[in-house]
């Protein structure tokens, strides 16, 4: 083989047992000397002996490494020094860290890559170490974190983290090291490490919109942490005819509501984000409170309602000394619609009320036992009278709930007079002798028109007297009942007079009952004494003892 100048081409001879060193001018490599492949510029013809030098035989061994087959080989020249092939063998958890002689050394024999000269064949074992491993910890706001595993020495780790919602990144840290960078990566050592990803909670501020032109009022933005409560700003602002029923994420309160002063969090999940509250208003009524003294200027107490929405009134604050509040009217003289203490009620409109009065019986000054045309009588405690009551004119007895009138001689009411008997207390009235419980008296005028809406009504009447009626000769006039219960009983036959008074009805002597009415939801139990009495539906019957009370 020859060339005159020139790279020679590449050997392609092969001698059993042996491995191609380079070419020589004499064949016993005397001569000159070319490597494979080198640079030549020749005179002329020349002729080029292949050398050889016996062939020896590295055997790698994976030594439990993962590659199939788990032996490799590599052919060398006897005493030329060669580069050792680089590793390809792998063991899952492990990296490779020499090769060595014998199996189970540790110490580092042969480096990967390293040169030899070798004078008789070889087998090297890969030699093993457990990877370092990388642990995460998921830190304050952190959902998951990536990039733990197990790492051989030199690797390059990659770490990144995912915040939950509301959290802005803060840091990771492990060992000594700190990163500010989310995804941080670095170069494997041979120690375990454990690292934490931390984030922080983000701040955001809450502007308070009034949701109006025609509202007014300040309020400054309120500051917040995300995951922390905290309660709102009480609202400053105001708008005539309207009541602030709240703050709703939507300017049409179709959003999230929240009470005004609520405790709040987690608005937005955006870091200095601001978050809108807007205002949330009703029309509203106003109910004005007319003291009605009749002292001028009137003093007068308000009060605001939403619209549509029930609402108890507020409780009554006035008093006048000697009587007692008995409720509202829509009129000063009570001839309107009436409204209870604290009662409730749905307003679309403003309302004024005037507040109702009765003279107090516990602590009037005035006649106990004459009443007058026209007044409304009332206790703001029991209350017994022993001398007989007389009415004049039109009157009505307000009797309040647990309260007792105790008129132990009775109640005077005749002829044209009448007396209306309301409230959920009791009037127990019993005539003196020949006197109606309640009515007439022994003169034998004819009895008034007694009247009861409500309460517990128990009356008795004197010897030959009826409980609610006419006295001795005289007869019943009119009784109405239309709720409560009224228990009434006649008075007994005397010697003179045989015949005792009736339940309700004419006094002993008379024929004439008067006019019984009773409501269609009452009930008539009649009889000569609570001991014998029977249900009743024929109210033209008259007994000396007649309970009548609901139906239900």
């Amino acid at each position: 083989m020859s060339t005159s100048g020139g790279e020679l081409n590449p050997n392609t001879f092969t001698r059993d047992g042996y491995v191609f060193s380079n070419w020589n001018t004499a064949k016993d490599g005397s001569g000159t000397a070319y490597s494979d492949e080198a640079e030549v510029k020749f005179e002329g013809n020349t002729t080029l002996y292949a050398q050889w030098i016996e062939e020896l035989t590295i055997t790698f061994n994976a030594n439990d490494g993962s590659e199939t087959p788990e032996t490799k080989t590599q052919k060398v020249g006897k005493g030329v020094a060669t580069a050792l092939d680089t590793n390809t063998f792998e063991k899952s958890g492990f990296y490779f860290a020499h090769w060595n002689t014998d199996p189970d050394a540790q110490s580092s024999e042969y480096a990967d890559g390293a040169t030899v000269t070798l004078e008789s064949n070889l087998v090297l074992y890969a030699i093993w170490t457990s990877n370092s491993n990388v642990s995460l910890t998921n830190g304050t706001g952190i959902s998951e974190v990536t990039g733990a595993g197990s790492y051989a020495p030199g690797a390059t780790v990659s770490l990144d983290a995912t915040m939950s919602d509301g959290y802005k990144w803060t840091q990771t840290t492990g060992g000594a090291d700190v990163s500010t960078t989310k995804a941080y990566s670095f170069e494997m050592g041979t120690q375990n490490i454990a690292y934490t990803a931390n984030a922080e909670p983000i701040s955001y501020s809450v502007e308070f919109n009034k949701n109006s032109d025609e509202a007014t009022g300040t309020m400054a933005n309120q500051s917040f942490k995300y995951a922390e409560a905290q309660n709102l700003t009480a609202n400053a602002y105001s708008w005539e005819s309207h009541s602030f029923t709240g703050w709703n994420t939507s300017d049409d309160g179709q959003g999230t509501s929240y009470a005004d002063g609520a405790s709040v969090s987690n608005l937005t999940t955006t870091d200095g984000a601001t978050a809108t509250l807007y205002a949330q208003w009703s029309e509203e009524a106003t109910v004005t409170f007319h003291k009605n003294d009749g002292v001028t200027p009137e003093s007068t107490t308000t009060q605001l309602i939403q619209f549509n929405t029930e609402t108890a009134l507020t409780k009554n604050t006035f008093s006048i000394d000697n009587y007692v509040f008995i409720g509202w009217n829509t009129a000063k003289d009570g001839t309107g619609t009436a409204y209870s203490d604290e009662q409730k009620v749905t307003l679309t409109a403003n309302l004024d009320l005037y507040a109702q009065w009765a003279i107090d019986l516990a602590t009037t000054t005035l006649s106990k036992t004459s009443w007058t045309n026209g007044n409304v009588y009332s206790m703001s405690a029991d209350v017994p009278i022993s001398d007989r009551i007389t009415v004049t004119g039109s009157v009505t007895l307000i009797l309040p709930k647990d309260k007792t009138l105790t008129a132990s001689s009775g109640i005077t009411v005749t002829g044209t007079n009448s007396l209306t008997i309301n409230g959920k207390g009791s009037l127990i009235a019993t005539g003196s002798s020949l006197m109606a419980g309640i009515g007439g008296v022994y003169d034998g005028i004819i009895g008034g028109t007694v009247i009861i809406n409500d309460g517990t009504v128990t009356a008795t009447g004197g010897v030959n007297a009826a409980g609610i009626g006419g006295g001795v000769y005289g007869a019943g006039g009119t009784v109405t009942i239309n709720g409560g219960t009224v228990t009434a009983t006649g008075g007994s036959a005397s010697t003179y007079f045989a015949v005792a008074g009736t339940g309700i009805g004419a006094g002993n002597g008379s024929s004439s009952h008067g006019t019984l009415i009773i409501d269609s939801g009452m009930k008539l139990v009649g009889g000569t004494s609570s001991a014998d009495a029977k249900e009743k539906t024929d109210t033209n019957t008259r007994y000396k003892y007649m309970k009548i009370s609901p139906s239900t």
